[in-house]
């Protein structure tokens, strides 16, 4: 499978890097991204796209660093755009290193092209008011951020979090994928839509 998954930051959160021959996205940049950029420079790759799942500080620590790299948007849903210092401020209220200044742009749900890439954006609310989760039909992966979870789900006592919006985002958005669908989470190891909604204790099919 053509991801590749960095585990960077303070909470140990999950950057990915989907690429094909020629093409990547980088999805949540958590960290430093000195060992991300290096795989892109060795496999000879063109970022074509910086995806957000949501704004919570620990998954853009890195999103600065980029910015200062590569000249094309830093991409995240609106409704977490609107509420973005309440996001990416509770880092200093943890007692956790601020995050560097960068202009998030906002995307909608539906399918976007990123050079030879196709995604199926889908707002996933629940966790965050503008999470997305990001379906690439072609490998028949989904990045969900902090909203699916290996046997697990997002929290949903954060600010502006709802618990009975992100079971319903889960259950229309995600097990609506097919059951062989691999999911790489925010967080932890990945694992896919069957076992999910079979397996996961908090959100049945």
């Amino acid at each position: 499978m053509p991801v590749l998954t960095f585990s960077l930051g303070p909470l140990e959160t999950n950057c990915h890097l989907y690429y094909n021959d020629k093409d990547a996205l980088i999805i949540d940049p958590s960290g430093h991204m000195v060992d991300v950029l290096t795989e892109i420079k060795n496999k000879k790759l063109n970022i074509q796209g910086i995806l957000l799942t949501h704004l919570h500080f620990d998954h853009v620590y890195g999103c600065a660093e980029l910015e200062s790299f590569v000249q094309i948007p830093i991409n995240a849903g609106q409704e977490d755009i609107d509420i973005a210092p309440t996001l990416m401020g509770a880092a200093e209220r943890y007692g956790l290193p601020k995050v560097d200044k960068f202009s998030p742009t906002a995307i909608k749900e539906g399918i976007h092209t990123f050079g030879s890439i196709n995604v199926d954006i889908r707002h996933v609310p629940g966790h965050s008011p503008g999470s997305l989760a990001y379906y690439i039909q072609d490998e028949n992966i989904v990045f969900t951020g902090d909203v699916l979870f290996y046997r697990s789900i997002g929290r949903s006592d954060l600010p502006m979090g709802d618990f009975d919006l992100l079971a319903k985002s889960i259950r229309e958005k995600l097990y609506s994928l097919p059951d062989q669908t691999v999911v790489y989470c925010g967080h932890g190891p990945e694992t896919n839509i069957g076992d999910e909604k079979k397996m996961n204790a908090f959100v049945r099919a």
